[in-house]
């Protein structure tokens, strides 16, 4: 099995085979390969705004995938380099957006791989680094800004240009925590907030206010989340005063 090795700081995104199909002779490369993000059959990412170029591992059987990836990076004038083991005919597919193609089978092309995907790499990770921060930071704003109201995974997603399922491993990855957990953990917070600075609010305006129609699954929310009910913790900040 191909072993990565130490992760480099940049990432490429990898689609079709998964990287411990590639040739054991290429274990010595494990430290460079490191930077690929492996993707599988998750042709989402193409469509993430940042990326401009991905990498498919060809096999015959994933033949119809490649033709949908070639199909949309057409249509986002974006590009792929693509991998195989000498069953690869050019032939049979429209090439206009493959920009590379390297024949795992020679030691050269296994060598100008490698090379070719960390000088990319290297070049990509500060402004994929910015722009992250900047896609973060506007999410951010838009659940503070929008907190009171309902807000669905698939809406944010959606103003973020990515799919759902990318959203949300995007998400997870910048902020090491769910959207969905996160949404929680704002609206709570806010609630706590709401409820030390005005002590005669009621516990229904409170659940409203944070984005909770339903003030019974709010109180249930607060308090798993708590370990009080709200009415609870805004005794204790009272009797803490």
């Amino acid at each position: 099995m191909f072993k990565l090795g130490k992760k480099m700081n940049s990432k490429v995104y990898w689609l079709g085979q998964p990287l411990d199909r590639l040739p054991q002779c290429m274990n010595k490369y494990s430290t460079s390969l490191s930077l690929f993000s492996e993707c599988g059959t998750d042709i989402s990412v193409v469509s993430e705004q940042d990326v401009k170029q991905v990498y498919f591992y060809f096999s015959k059987d994933l033949g119809d995938l490649l033709e949908i990836s070639i199909k949309i990076c057409r249509n986002l004038r974006k590009n792929i380099v693509l991998v195989h083991e000498g069953d690869f005919l050019e032939e049979s597919f429209s090439t206009d957006t493959i920009d590379k193609v390297f024949n795992l089978t020679l030691a050269s092309d296994r060598f100008l791989l490698v090379n070719y995907a960390t000088q990319t790499g290297t070049e990509k990770s500060s402004s994929l680094r910015d722009s992250s921060d900047i896609r973060i930071k506007k999410i951010e704003a838009f659940v503070s800004n929008n907190i009171g109201r309902e807000i669905r995974e698939e809406d944010v997603a959606k103003l973020s240009n990515l799919s759902t399922t990318y959203f949300s491993r995007f998400f997870r990855k910048h902020k090491d925590i769910s959207f969905q957990d996160y949404l929680t953990q704002q609206r709570i917070e806010l609630a706590q907030t709401i409820l030390g600075q005005y002590p005669s609010e009621k516990i229904s305006s409170v659940a409203y206010q944070a984005g909770y129609g339903d003030v019974a699954y709010f109180n249930r929310v607060f308090k798993k989340k708590t370990s009080l009910t709200p009415t609870q913790y805004r005794n204790s900040l009272l009797q803490s005063a």
